[in-house]
């Protein structure tokens, strides 16, 4: 994490969320609750650290969080109030009816203290096509619960794409701008992502993480 951190820095970047992966999905080592409060310990001390040296870089402490099939988060309520930053996104039963879908994400958003929708659509350019749900449904029920929508800068994801910022831009909704990043060199990625910001004819105003430190920690109080 401070190796990210750094090239944060050195990118020109004020804070950074680590969101490490909690749930079922074929990764390695995916955190639950007890590693996830260990990792939350760390982050605390390397914010310490940077506040030492004076450095103006702060870490959230976040975690990207499966939605089940059923709607549910693969993290419970008490443990996602812990954090800082909660993503929620699909990464398993990609092919639900549309209606079943719809109903899924709306679920997990209503119903647990959720920051972001991370890549909505579920997309993994070419491998996997979107998943099929009622967007205007989703983006409204983001936009009542003052969710996030993520436009995702990873080659592979570009999610949400720029028509469907416009989309979500026209029903009110606002947006975070991530990387994905997976290791450091990958947080160049962040390029693209407001790349489709500004072809959804996005503004400053409408993207967290465009504000300070102080700013954005009031943002996501839940």
């Amino acid at each position: 994490m401070e190796e990210m951190a750094r090239k944060a820095q050195e990118l020109g970047w004020k804070f950074m969320v680590i969101t490490d992966h909690v749930g079922g999905i074929g990764i390695v080592h995916p955190l639950d609750e007890k590693r996830l409060a260990k990792q939350g310990a760390e982050i605390d001390k390397l914010n310490n650290k940077f506040e030492q040296n004076k450095l103006d870089f702060h870490l959230f402490k976040g975690a990207e969080v499966d939605i089940k099939a059923n709607g549910e988060l693969a993290l419970s309520k008490e443990a996602c109030k812990k954090l800082d930053v909660v993503l929620a996104s699909i990464h398993s039963s990609f092919r639900m009816a549309n209606g079943e879908m719809t109903k899924r994400i709306c679920h997990a958003i209503e119903n647990y203290p959720v920051h972001v929708l991370a890549h909505p659509t579920a997309r993994n350019i070419p491998e996997r096509d979107p998943i099929d749900f009622d967007l205007e449904k989703v983006f409204q029920t983001a936009k009542d619960q003052s969710v996030y929508l993520e436009i995702n800068g990873q080659p592979k994801r570009m999610d949400l794409k720029d028509s469907h910022v416009q989309l979500a831009r026209e029903l009110g909704c606002e947006f975070v701008i991530s990387s994905d990043a997976h290791s450091k060199d990958q947080l160049t990625y962040l390029r693209y992502g407001l790349l489709t910001a500004r072809r959804g004819w996005l503004q400053k105003s409408d993207i967290l993480n465009t504000h300070t430190v102080a700013q954005t920690e009031k943002q996501l109080q839940r």
